[in-house]
């Protein structure tokens, strides 16, 4: 047989195309069929079982269709600049289905939208909950960006915390203030400075408030410890599935059983050190970063009495991580500029589901927004510009 890696046999090809003047349906089956040959062969020029490999060819890419683009949401983009960015439909977040679902989307990892809920919000051309793209708008004189897990992103909130601080700040006179949320469902902090790096690093935000810890500490729990251990906190039912969906037959599956064996305090200083890694990354480059630890239910005495076994066992993981993160902050103040919400709000008086110990009402929103809008206040006063 030929060998099909030789320069020779796909110049005698390209030759034969030419000379019959194909068209680009006969050219383009010229490729495949190129290609399939390549798939029965090794480089060496070995032979293998040709069919068995188009075939699981064909399934992954099969199933990858129907994964991700049969199901996927509506992102629809809501608005557009003079110049026209943002205008048309995100080929990744393309209209075509109406379930809940994750979407991958080149670096930033994921998106996610919920439409199983009452709350249908407006998104941006990323797929976050933006009625604008600011990312291709000129620059607003203030620009704040709030980032975090679904409770920032506002999972049961009809108006999210960024947008609600947005109206604050622009009623007590800073007119030229703008928020943007790059907040998402199961988002870690790995993810939020991604999303930051990604969109908006460039137009140098003034403020950055990450909403976090409820995603961190239970992902910490979840993935392998050397992720875990550089504080790598993947959203283990994304990426794991994905690989089993795709890759069928072409994984691991008792890789994937391994429990981590991070303690609550090692996910406690990987946490520490992503918050410390974002607070440099942002004000490297010019702005403020505050770590605003999530509020959550912490009345134990009250867990069985509200909650189910597996909520109580996060619960009280989360809340053992949260002790230790707590201890570390006051052995070493300064080190990061913190908001801690269960030291100024009451999580029972705000919860937006009496089974849920961690999504605040639309009520907490304001509070929580209330709460950013007097320290965003300070800090953009204290650095004129």
């Amino acid at each position: 047989m030929v060998e099909l890696t030789s320069p020779c046999w796909w110049g005698r090809l390209a030759r034969a195309l030419r000379a019959r003047q194909s068209s680009g349906r006969e050219v383009l089956a010229a490729v495949i069929l190129a290609a399939a040959l390549l798939l029965g062969y090794r480089l060496t020029g070995s032979k293998i079982d040709l069919w068995s490999r188009l075939h699981l060819w064909y399934e992954e890419k099969a199933l990858w269709v129907q994964l991700h683009l049969r199901a996927a949401p509506s992102l629809p983009s809501q608005s557009a600049t003079a110049a026209g960015y943002g205008s048309g439909p995100n080929p990744f977040l393309a209209p075509t289905g109406t379930s809940s679902a994750f979407r991958p989307l080149p670096f930033l990892d994921f998106v996610y939208e919920d439409n199983s809920s009452d709350i249908k919000p407006a998104r941006d051309y990323f797929g976050f909950r933006n009625k604008r793209n600011l990312y291709f708008e000129r620059r607003p004189r203030r620009l704040i960006v709030v980032s975090g897990n679904s409770e920032a992103n506002g999972n049961q909130h009809h108006i999210p915390i960024a947008e609600r601080l947005e109206g604050l700040l622009n009623r007590a006179g800073c007119s030229d203030c703008a928020v943007l949320n790059l907040a998402m469902n199961n988002y870690s902090l790995p993810y939020e400075m991604q999303a930051y790096l990604s969109l908006i690093y460039q137009e140098r935000p003034d403020l950055v408030f990450s909403i976090s810890l409820w995603s961190d500490a239970l992902d910490g729990r979840s993935v392998p410890r050397e992720f875990g251990s550089l504080g790598l906190f993947y959203e283990k039912s994304i990426h794991e599935d994905w690989l089993k969906a795709i890759y069928p037959n072409d994984y691991d599956p008792s890789a994937f059983e391994r429990p981590s064996v991070l303690t609550p305090a090692q996910i406690a200083d990987s946490i520490i050190k992503n918050a410390l890694k974002y607070q440099s990354l942002v004000e490297g480059n010019g702005g403020k970063f505050v770590w605003v630890i999530q509020l959550f239910d912490r009345d134990a005495s009250q867990y069985d009495k509200k909650y189910q076994p597996f909520v109580i066992r996060n619960l009280s993981f989360v809340s053992e991580i949260y002790d230790v993160i707590k201890k570390d902050l006051r052995a070493n103040p300064g080190r990061l500029t913190v908001i801690d919400l269960n030291e100024q709000l009451v999580f029972d008086e705000l919860k937006s589901n009496p089974v849920d110990p961690v999504h605040t009402d639309d009520e907490g929103a304001e509070r929580v927004s209330e709460l950013l809008a007097d320290f965003a206040e300070r800090a953009l006063q204290a650095a004129p510009k």
